[in-house]
């Protein structure tokens, strides 16, 4: 990284603050002088605790709340004012938002000849979009995306896929920067020694000795496809007969989860948890022996990440970006999600090979991630950095 980032100032806009976001905060704000500003008091599909979060956000923050919502979307007066007042160097936009595409309309060359608005910052996009995703857009989206990259200087992406995607669209490959949405392992390691008398108490409680915990986190709605995850378990549970599946998380399809783990029959070995924050959410991650995402959508899956931090193996659907995490047969495999055979398969074998809870101490295990938080961190920096260059534009992209 160069010394020159300590100098610049950047203003980073999302919709709202996550605990998956915010290790990337506080360690830009260790390189920048870095302001957030959040476009929602909760993310829309999910509560958190916003005043454990805010605690342990480092840079300066605030809300803009005031403005209106159409279809889900969100348009938030001040946000110009916002800018002006802080000054930044670069502005960091969140997807391709209504927001976004008021920044690039501030920085068209039409309003900036007019003189109505001086737009001396650089801009740094950030979307989630993953190759499949991108291809799948709709009408819309593909116009918003066009807007928001003809005004852009740099984009910021989670996978290798999605800048392959961006590229084949003639957005140039050097404009792009890969930077997986990764936690800090040495905060993530210290919330896990911190929740392991917690996971101790539920071993002993939840009645968990001499059992291997497959282990899924997330919300309950159709395209995480938990649906998927309880008909393989069945299958593997078959062969495996000290199994647990333990779904961590709430939403509008546990009621039809649960009727099919009867349907199943393993609806006494498939334990409905609910929603987990903090140190209830860590004490799983230390308890469970293999972590199942099978969702049939999904920009990148955070939980992939924070499990292979645990030193849990991940079984992947490939319909999500952190697929790019798994090395496959080293922590995890990844699998088709409509393949519910390979699935099973999977989920039987990496569970066998797994140590029952209570046969040994429960600790804290090595990570399996395959690369450090600093290093997926770099690139990020690197784009804010071109970003203030300002000369430095993305060239219309007519086809994306």
């Amino acid at each position: 990284m160069h010394a020159t980032t300590r100098q610049l100032r950047a203003l980073f806009i999302q919709a709202a603050l996550t605990p998956y976001r915010i290790d990337l905060l506080n360690c830009l704000h260790r390189h920048l002088d870095l302001k957030a500003i959040f476009l929602r008091a909760n993310p829309a599909s999910q509560q958190f605790d916003q005043a454990t979060l805010r605690r342990r956000l480092e840079c300066d923050h605030e809300y803009l709340l005031r403005g209106f919502q159409i279809g889900g979307r969100v348009f938030r007066y001040g946000v110009l004012r916002a800018i002006k007042t802080f000054a930044p160097d670069v502005v960091v936009a969140s997807e391709y938002s209504p927001t976004t595409l008021a920044l690039a309309l501030a920085r068209s060359r039409t309003l900036r000849r007019a003189s109505i608005v001086r737009a001396r910052w650089g801009l740094t996009i950030l979307t989630a979009d993953n190759a499949r995703i991108a291809g799948d857009a709709g009408v819309a989206r593909r116009l918003a995306r066009q807007m928001a990259l003809g005004a852009a200087d740099s984009v910021v992406v989670y996978t290798e896929s999605g800048k392959a995607w961006l590229a084949d669209q003639g957005v140039p490959a050097d404009h792009v920067f890969v930077s997986p949405n990764c936690q800090d392992e040495g905060r993530f390691a210290a919330a896990l020694d911190d929740a392991l008398p917690l996971a101790e108490r539920y071993l002993v409680e939840k009645g968990l000795r001499g059992q291997r915990i497959a282990l899924y986190v997330g919300r309950l709605v159709e395209l995480k496809g938990v649906d998927r995850v309880i008909s393989a378990f069945a299958c593997a549970a078959r062969v495996v007969p000290d199994a647990v599946l333990v779904v961590v998380g709430d939403g509008p399809e546990r009621p039809a989860l649960e009727h099919l783990a009867e349907r199943e029959g393993v609806a006494h070995r498939v334990r409905f948890e609910g929603q987990q924050q903090d140190r209830a959410l860590m004490a799983w991650y230390l308890l469970g022996r293999l972590l199942v995402l099978a969702s049939r959508w999904e920009c990148y899956g955070a939980v992939v990440n924070e499990a292979l931090l645990a030193g849990m193996p991940v079984l992947c659907s490939s319909a999500a970006g952190a697929a790019d995490l798994i090395r496959d047969g080293r922590n995890g495999h990844v699998f088709d999600p409509y393949d519910l055979t390979m699935l099973s398969d999977r989920m039987a074998a990496w569970l066998r090979g797994a140590a029952p809870l209570g046969t040994q101490p429960l600790t804290r295990r090595e990570s399996l991630m395959p690369y450090p938080f600093e290093e997926t961190v770099r690139p990020f920096i690197e784009a804010i950095e071109l970003a203030a260059q300002s000369s430095h534009r993305i060239p219309e992209v007519a086809h994306t």
